[in-house]
């Protein structure tokens, strides 16, 4: 049904990294911080992306910022990279 082909449609997008699904507790940092697009940020607890990938989003593409992304754990460091490289 309509139900099923969503889902299908919302896989396939974030399979692509067209779509990013975010928990609420991820987009938390970002809004209470105040990020602005000329602001350097470092985020060492990046993994596996959610946060990352909604600071990304308030950097513009002039490249006024710099975010530096790192996580300690190698497992979810990969998938971090994984992540950001179909975004």
């Amino acid at each position: 049904g309509a139900a099923q082909a969503l889902k299908t449609f919302l896989h396939e997008q974030q399979n692509r990294g067209a779509l990013a699904r975010h928990e609420m507790v991820s987009m938390l940092p970002a809004l209470i911080l105040g990020c602005e697009p000329h602001h350097n940020i470092l985020d060492l607890c990046a993994a596996p992306g959610s946060k990352t990938t909604q600071l990304l989003g308030l950097l513009p593409a002039s490249r006024e910022g710099l975010l530096i992304a790192n996580d300690p754990d190698r497992l979810r460091l990969a998938r971090l990279k994984h992540r950001l490289q179909k975004e």
